[in-house]
């Protein structure tokens, strides 16, 4: 390198090294400014956050008052709450008692409205059997009558019996009693008639006839009335056989009356123990249906159950977390530079690209020898 050459960059050294200096002590000037300027700000930032009235301590005091009035409408809201608790407790007991007396209240109006009905069962019971009783007397005194009829007509028909018979044994004497007369008379008229032919002087064959005709005649009467007693004697006998069967007729329909007013009476006392028997089972059922109108007796419902102290279970509310100052910001250290180390550092190239031309003028070269011949 020639001399020149490296003289001018030494120089050209120089001037750059003087440029970058002064270049290097403006730009500190203009970081030491923007260091204060970052100062101001940063410290008014702080101020504004963190000063007595920075917006950190009142978002601090706005949170507290808001826990405050979380708190306090919390506190409303469960006192409210348990007043509306105590107050459903206390209308549902309320409830719980009146429709356990209405219960009874009902039932007990069931009872006097059954007791009411079995005293209507009983006297509608004791009407039924007075009128079955009344029923039965009728009944017994109409076959007693008829009874007493049966009796009546057999007497009568015993008295006629009697009177008939009494006229047989009349009307036979008197028959018996006239033909023995008609006898007599007979006899006497014959023994006359026999004595005026006797009497007569007939004699011969002619007197002899006379006095047969006359015993003929007699003996026939005689026969004749003797044959009417038979005949009376005949009919009386037949009439007092008519006389006893119709008498035992009305025997054997008296007994057969009286058998049926046996079975009468029988079928009426059966009759009557059936209707009674009917007469209590529908006053027994009518008292059951009466005594199952009533509703069990009512039960009381258990307690409801007391609404518990709510203030056992009041929320936690977390304060909000109170906050700690940072330390005021530290003042801001400028990025400066050396200008002394500018100028150097600008310079160093120039003086050392000079420098390694001065050397290469004055410091002999190695002889190489390269294995291509270079």
């Amino acid at each position: 390198m020639p001399l020149g050459a490296i003289i001018g960059g030494i120089a050209s050294a120089a001037i750059g090294g003087f440029g970058a200096a002064a270049s290097t002590s403006s730009s500190n000037s203009t970081a030491k400014k923007q260091a204060k300027a970052i100062d101001k700000a940063n410290m008014q930032e702080w101020n504004y956050n963190w000063g007595e009235e920075g917006q950190v301590w009142r978002k601090y005091e706005y949170d507290q008052e808001t826990v405050g009035i979380q708190r306090q409408n919390y506190d409303t809201q469960l006192a409210l709450s348990e007043q509306t608790a105590m107050d459903q407790w206390s209308y549902g007991m309320t409830i719980r008692d009146f429709e356990y007396n209405e219960r009874q209240r009902v039932r007990n109006q069931q009872i006097d409205q059954a007791n009411t009905q079995l005293g209507f069962n009983e006297a509608a019971f004791s009407r039924g059997l007075a009128q079955q009783e009344n029923y039965i007397s009728e009944q017994k005194l109409a076959l007693e009558y008829q009874e007493l009829g049966l009796d009546v007509g057999w007497e009568n028909n015993f008295l006629d019996y009697q009177t008939g018979q009494a006229q047989l044994d009349t009307k036979q004497r008197g028959d018996r009693a006239m033909n023995q007369l008609q006898i007599q008379a007979t006899s006497v008229a014959g023994l006359k008639a026999e004595g005026a032919a006797r009497a007569s002087g007939q004699s011969g064959r002619s007197g002899a006839k006379s006095v047969q005709a006359a015993i003929a005649e007699n003996g026939a009467k005689q026969a004749m009335y003797s044959e009417q007693n038979t005949q009376v004697g005949e009919q009386y006998a037949l009439s007092t056989q008519q006389n006893v069967n119709g008498l035992n007729k009305a025997y054997k329909e008296l007994f057969m009356q009286k058998q049926q007013l046996n079975a009468t009476r029988n079928s009426l006392g059966k009759q009557d123990m059936f209707a009674r028997e009917e007469l209590n089972m529908q006053f027994q059922q009518a008292n059951a249906d009466a005594l199952n109108k009533i509703m069990i007796n009512p039960t009381l419902a258990p307690d409801l159950p007391v609404p518990p102290d709510l203030d056992d279970y009041k929320a936690t509310f977390q304060d909000p977390f109170e906050p700690e100052a940072p330390e005021k910001p530290v003042k801001s250290v400028p990025n400066t530079q050396s200008v002394f180390g500018s100028f150097l550092g600008a310079s160093a190239e120039g003086f050392g690209s000079a420098i390694g031309g001065l050397a290469s003028m004055t410091i002999p070269k190695p002889n190489v020898n390269y294995p291509n011949g270079n």
